[in-house]
């Protein structure tokens, strides 16, 4: 917070300096031009923000509802935030510029630049203000239970409308790819499994376990019978579909249960057919096609290489998407993907795929080695010796935090 006031200090002094020098240039000009769709909206809600002290537009009593109108109010002369709203314009454009010109230096060197594309945005953000009929804010997007989430993950962002960003073909998204390649040559999407199927918890849920995935084929009644389960609410193994009422999801956390613990032997066995079933067959498909509808169109917006971190609840829709459309993988040591093995081996690891030794949701290389072989912490010959590994595995890139590369000296 404190770097963040300085910083801020020396931007507004940069600005009632230099603003009129910049203002003056033509690249000024065609930048805002270029850029209005995104850029206004932007800075109007920055503006805004910073003169009520809150992010949360519900907040802002008339200026709460986004128009076209009122962006142009903001952004008069005659307006009282007016600049402040150029304040943020100012930054945008300099921020702009900064960036083309890393890229071109690090073009001149050799290197090439990979970014990240986040998974969600935040509730109180521009583009909640600016597109609330492109989210879902009665739900919670987050990860089901795993390995190293027993409650599972409830992020707290809005879910993405996607039949609403159908209906003229995903424009949202493919103005942040576009805009994206200006900076980068590659990306990686956060959460691809989100294009497939997002884990959504209602509003009024804090705990993961409480999820179920969207899109899916919510089980009917007649379903349910079929597999033995004529009363739903005796089980309490299943949760109710929030969009069609009187059909279910099972639980994910159903087979560690109270409830399941006091089935008969022949109802535990019929429910962790129908959970398999439900999990990794019924769906294959349908996710398998509601990820490449999007996902081709997106990547169709610029020619950058895609990367997807591909980590978490996988089943065969995904890695056949990925394949069909050439999108690397992410391959983690400590997250390997084949079934009951506890640590991956680089050396089979695919062409079309990124390795690396650790990732911001996990302990550095030091830590898990050091762990996995009883001690405190792992020698700088051992942590050599996993990145001599994953630099000789076949994956097209390696790609490893700072943090692991200093830990084999």
């Amino acid at each position: 917070e404190g770097v963040w006031k300085s910083k801020m200090k020396y931007l507004r002094a940069i600005y009632a300096q230099e603003k009129e020098n910049s203002f003056a240039q033509p690249e000024f000009f065609s930048f805002v031009k270029k850029n209005r769709e995104w850029l206004l909206p932007y800075a109007v809600f920055s503006a805004l923000r910073d003169s009520y002290g809150t992010a949360d537009f519900r907040d802002w009593g008339q200026y709460s509802t986004f128009s076209w109108e009122l962006i142009e109010k903001m952004a008069s002369k005659e307006s009282p935030l007016y600049t402040d709203v150029y304040f943020w314009i100012f930054v945008q454009y300099h921020l702009h510029l900064q960036m083309v010109d890393a890229k071109r230096h690090a073009h001149s060197q050799g290197v090439a630049l990979k970014g990240d594309i986040p998974i969600g945005i935040s509730r109180c953000s521009v583009e909640a203000w600016q597109y609330p009929h492109l989210f879902n804010f009665s739900q919670q997007a987050g990860a089901p239970p795993d390995a190293f989430s027993t409650d599972g993950q409830n992020w707290g962002f809005p879910t993405y409308n996607w039949e609403e960003m159908e209906k003229d073909n995903y424009t949202w998204w493919k103005n942040r790819f576009s805009h994206f390649a200006k900076y980068f040559d590659a990306y990686r999407i956060d959460h691809i499994l989100g294009f497939f199927r997002i884990w959504e918890i209602p509003a009024e849920y804090r705990s993961g376990l409480m999820g179920h995935f969207s899109p899916a084929m919510p089980l009917s009644k007649a379903n349910l019978a079929s597999w033995g389960f004529e009363h739903i609410g005796r089980t309490g193994l299943f949760i109710e579909d929030p969009y069609t009422k009187g059909k279910y999801h099972p639980m994910i956390g159903a087979l560690q249960s109270e409830e399941f613990s006091l089935l008969t032997h022949r109802e535990q066995e019929s429910f962790r057919n129908l959970y398999h079933n439900y999990f990794y067959e019924r769906h294959n498909d349908f996710w398998y096609n509601n990820a490449m509808k999007k996902l081709q169109q997106l990547i169709a917006s610029s020619n950058m290489l895609t990367c997807g971190e591909d980590l978490g609840m996988l089943n065969e829709s995904v890695s056949r998407c990925m394949n069909n459309l050439k999108i690397l993988s992410l391959e983690l040591q400590i997250m390997p993907k084949e079934c009951g093995v506890e640590l991956g081996n680089p050396a089979n690891y695919p062409y079309l795929s990124v390795c690396t030794t650790s990732t911001h949701d996990c302990e550095t290389l030091r830590m898990w080695l050091g762990a996995r072989n009883g001690t405190a912490d792992a020698t700088p010959e051992e942590c050599a010796e996993v990145l001599e590994k994953n630099l000789a595995a076949p994956s097209m890139l390696a790609i490893f935090p700072l943090q692991d590369w200093l830990s084999i000296d």
